[in-house]
């Protein structure tokens, strides 16, 4: 009676739920394996190979035991899911990409950053895009004349512009060498930024598909180009600092560090669903949020929570990624029996990536030295070239390219051999390029004297903990956590080598001040304009600071007094 009470309760596994948890177990049994991997990588006991070439071996191994044995369930819940990707797994990477970005160093080097992701993706567009429409007209990379040919060419010319270095940025951010920061920040920066260029270049192309004569560089493309850019950029700044200043205004939470990052995870994907409701791009405006947040929120979370979120953040990064490489790996190993190929596209399609990447990297760094006091060296500009490998963006992306004049649904059809082939494509030369470029870039950047080896200050292999991190960095300010001087005064400590400003122009001058005086007064950050602080501080820094004659900063203080303020001039 009771095994029949208990029937009723506890239904009998179906042949989907046996199906669905088999793949959960191996899915995760991937990711604990790719876990210890990544662990042997970052600490260098395991060199060469990079983590995301080790997540698509990983993948193609499992996709090709599914195929080979026929698990047709099994193929369909693998099966790569484009909005899976956009909306659960893209936003966590991009996210923690704005939070740990080094805001001084990046604001620095913008300039540098927009015209390498902005102009540098239009040029590789373009190259790609009608390098690949030539090639299409001799009939040699079996591509057929149609009238969505020019449109799918330009399609394919925008995604594969997305780059993913993760390789290069692993190899600098790991414990095992040190690299200059400036090669960090313009390969990091651009990599973000370009993959959001690519994303609503894509989608701007997109809405010219039935276009007799499309062209990249039309007004239409164009404006719906910046439109999109330029707003969902303003939103997600806006976005960032109402969130900042609603954190700012809610010292209660301080208490409770749970609700703390619960509120700063449902608020970033909030902006990014929004974002895209507007029609605007939400990985632009997210990554923007993070950039507000760590430059201003991190300073008005409660000590656990500055801790906790950078662990919960980065690991939902990590394993967001690890699966969007495992999952890549997996459709590599499906597509070889489902999709059309042909070698000479892949080839062509190949040396038209690695020429448009020189075009725009050699031409814009020479126009930026003219411009730069701090020149980008030849050495770097090479490593930028050979760092552009192409990952999971660029492959979603090309999902996304219509057949010529049937539903993808009926993909294997002669109307769908042009996007299959472009599919096959873009598969054959992210595996390549994570593969060959990504496994050879310690060797490259040694060659090119990019890094050296990290003096140790630890056990053998292993990285600094999270507890010798310091804080987001601001221009002028460094903060010192673990020498709090007072409520109000945020734990910031001045520094005379970070006070001294180098040249900077009127409208840097402005912000600054701005940002001094009503930013930082208004929705938290490393510093205020006016500082304020309980009990009397010894502050010797600053009365050196206020002796040197040289610095283009007015700076007062009285002895008796408690305030202290900073003027640009």
């Amino acid at each position: 009676m009771a095994s029949d009470d208990m029937h009723g309760v506890v239904p009998d596994m179906g042949h989907e739920d046996k199906v669905a948890i088999l793949n959960s177990i191996i899915f995760t049994s991937c990711l604990l394996v790719l876990l210890a991997i990544g662990y042997r990588i970052h600490t260098g006991r395991l060199t060469k190979l990079p983590k995301s070439g080790a997540a698509m071996i990983i993948g193609f191994v499992v996709g090709c035991v599914v195929r080979i044995f026929g698990l047709r369930e099994e193929e369909q819940i693998l099966d790569f899911n484009g909005e899976f990707f956009f909306y659960v797994l893209l936003p966590p990477i991009i996210f923690e990409a704005g939070l740990s970005l080094e805001t001084r160093v990046f604001v620095d080097n913008l300039g540098a950053i927009l015209a390498y992701a902005v102009v540098g993706s239009l040029v590789s567009t373009w190259v790609v895009s009608n390098g690949l429409l030539v090639a299409a007209k001799t009939g040699l990379v079996g591509l057929v004349d149609g009238q969505r040919l020019g449109v799918s060419c330009y399609l394919f010319g925008a995604l594969i512009s997305a780059t993913d270095p993760v390789a290069t940025i692993a190899l600098f951010g790991g414990s095992r060498f040190r690299t200059d920061p400036l090669l960090v920040s313009l390969i990091n920066g651009e990599s973000v930024l370009n993959d959001a260029v690519a994303i609503v270049l894509f989608s701007a192309l997109e809405q010219h598909l039935d276009d007799q004569a499309p062209s990249l560089l039309s007004f239409s493309v164009l404006g719906h180009f910046v439109l999109v850019s330029v707003g969902s950029l303003i939103f997600g700044l806006v976005a960032g600092g109402t969130c900042s200043w609603c954190f700012c205004q809610a010292e209660f939470l301080k208490g409770y560090p749970d609700y703390e990052i619960g509120s700063m995870c449902l608020s970033a994907y909030l902006t990014f669903a929004f974002s895209q409701f507007c029609g605007l791009s939400g990985i632009v405006s997210l990554f923007f949020f993070g950039v507000v947040l760590t430059h201003y929120n991190w300073y008005n979370l409660s000590e656990p929570s500055k801790v906790a979120s950078k662990v919960t953040f980065r690991t939902l990064a990590m394993l967001a990624e690890a699966c969007v490489f495992v999952y890549l790996g997996v459709v590599v190993a499906l597509s070889i029996w489902r999709f059309h190929w042909h070698f000479s596209l892949a080839v062509v399609a190949m040396v038209l990536c690695i020429f448009a990447r020189a075009a725009n990297i050699f031409p814009l760094s020479a126009m930026l030295n003219a411009q730069r006091s701090r020149k980008i060296p030849q050495n770097m500009q090479v490593m930028m070239w050979l760092s552009g490998l192409r990952g999971a963006i660029a492959f979603a992306l090309s999902l996304r390219i219509p057949c010529q004049a049937a539903p993808r649904a009926n993909r294997g059809h002669h109307e769908c051999q042009n996007s299959d082939l472009l599919v096959t494509t873009t598969i054959t030369i992210v595996f390549v390029s994570t593969m060959i470029l990504g496994t050879a870039m310690e060797n490259i950047a040694t060659a090119l004297h990019i890094i050296e080896p990290e003096v140790r200050q630890f056990n053998e292999g292993l990285s600094a903990p999270l507890s010798q991190e310091s804080a987001p960095s601001c221009d002028g300010w460094r903060p010192e956590l673990e020498e709090p001087v007072g409520q109000s005064y945020r734990g910031c400590k001045l520094s005379l080598d970070e006070l001294r400003v180098n040249t900077r122009g009127h409208l840097y001058q402005a912000f600054a001040r701005f940002d001094l005086d009503v930013l930082q007064n208004l929705i938290g950050g490393p510093c205020r304009a006016r500082v304020t602080v309980p009990d009397a501080v010894e502050l010797p820094s600053l009365h050196s600071f206020i002796d040197q004659q040289s610095v283009p900063r007015h700076f007062t203080a009285d002895e008796d007094a408690t305030q202290y303020s900073v003027v640009f001039e």
